[in-house]
């Protein structure tokens, strides 16, 4: 489910990232990701599949937008860039 949620989502957070500023939305799935992820060792097993479906969206949106700011970091080797920060 963490997977699927994760995949099928990456594509419409990809959209965004290329419409909105980047930098926030890397700060906020961060954030997102850290705190449910962290929520799931105190919760039973009925809420862990929501908080782990959930703790996906984090990485869905996470990574496209790392991706356009590692070309931004580096313009020259925008390849270079991607495979070290990545």
């Amino acid at each position: 489910m963490m997977t699927i949620s994760a995949t099928a989502t990456q594509p419409v957070f990809g959209y965004l990232a290329d419409r909105r500023d980047p930098r926030r939305i890397v700060v906020v799935s961060l954030i997102w990701g850290g705190v449910l992820m962290g929520l799931t060792g105190f919760s039973g097993y009925a809420v862990l599949a929501g908080l782990m479906v959930l703790a996906a969206l984090g990485s869905a949106a996470f990574h496209p937008s790392a991706a356009s700011l590692a070309s931004v970091v580096e313009s020259q080797n925008r390849g270079r860039a991607m495979s070290i920060l990545r």
